[in-house]
């Protein structure tokens, strides 16, 4: 057995969506499609099943591409309440944010505080599109909360899809 740390990927589903939308379309990438899925099924990518379910909830051929990856498994984000609950009080507390951003961090389909939620309980690695807010304080609170800020609140390693391909090996 490894005893090695080794680096786990949650990914957000701008992750995918933006690729998909641009640089890595269907018919100019497919390796890097498929090395995706080789990814996902050896559980080096996780997904949370409410990213999953924005992902599928399209008719365009990226939903259909993850629907068809047979053995896909998603993390249920109900099991990390608790992390949850203590994002959305420091969100609510911090002075950082305004109501606006709890608002929206607070609806049942937001992934984005379940994504560090889930990444607090088992160490992953968040891969995201977002960048973090430089001017973020006190005396303007921001109204969007963005996921690389509340990261480094909690000690949440984050990073961005070309860091994830680095270091998984993708040479395409």
């Amino acid at each position: 057995m490894d005893s090695g740390f080794s680096e786990v990927f949650l990914i957000d589903s701008n992750i995918l969506i933006a690729p998909f939308h641009s640089y890595y379309a269907f018919e100019f990438a497919p390796e890097f499609w498929s090395f995706i899925e080789q990814n996902i099924l050896i559980k080096k990518i996780i997904l949370l099943d409410i990213v999953f379910d924005e992902i599928t909830a399209g008719t365009d051929e990226l939903s259909a591409w993850i629907k068809k990856i047979n053995g896909l498994e998603t993390i249920d984000h109900k099991n990390y309440i608790a992390q949850y609950a203590d994002i959305l009080n420091f969100i609510q507390t911090s002075g950082f944010y305004k109501i606006e951003a709890l608002h929206s961090w607070s609806m049942p389909t937001a992934a984005d505080p379940f994504l560090i939620a889930a990444a607090i309980a088992n160490q992953y690695t968040i891969i995201t599109g977002e960048r973090p807010n430089n001017g973020l304080n006190k005396t303007n609170p921001s109204p969007r909360a963005k996921i690389p800020d509340i990261c480094s609140q909690f000690n949440v390693k984050w990073n961005n899809l070309f860091y994830m391909l680095r270091q998984l090996g993708f040479r395409r």
